[in-house]
């Protein structure tokens, strides 16, 4: 049986990764790279296009009110990642790219988790 060859594909995708801790806030910016195990990049942070305060609620008076965490910022991100396509469904890290599903962006100092919120297939 003779293997069918993959298509690799750049996907861009927009991330929201939440409730980050300040110093994960601090090391994070646009233009770091995630590579895979023999050293050839497969990912990229093209963008930050928003940083915002975690929201949490809390209850006064018996009231629950929504404010904005202290620390903790909510972060909407333009990834550039290098994706292999099956069967028409596209996969980075053997993961499938939707809407919905969880992502991890690692580089040599960080590495962080979110969920998709866009794809764009260009």
């Amino acid at each position: 049986i003779q293997q069918q060859p993959f298509n690799e594909k750049w996907l861009s995708v927009q991330v929201k990764f939440s409730d980050i801790i300040p110093e994960l806030v601090k090391v994070i910016s646009e233009g770091d790279t995630e590579k895979d195990s023999f050293g050839r990049k497969v990912g990229r942070l093209k963008s930050i296009i928003t940083n915002k305060p975690s929201a949490i609620m809390i209850l006064s008076d018996n009231k629950i009110i929504n404010t904005s965490h202290p620390a903790q910022k909510d972060l909407v991100c333009s990834l550039d990642i290098l994706c292999i396509e099956k069967n028409g469904t596209f996969y980075f890290k053997n993961y499938p790219l939707k809407i919905g599903n969880s992502i991890t962006f690692s580089t040599d100092l960080y590495s962080i988790a979110g969920t998709i919120i866009g794809i764009d297939a260009r």
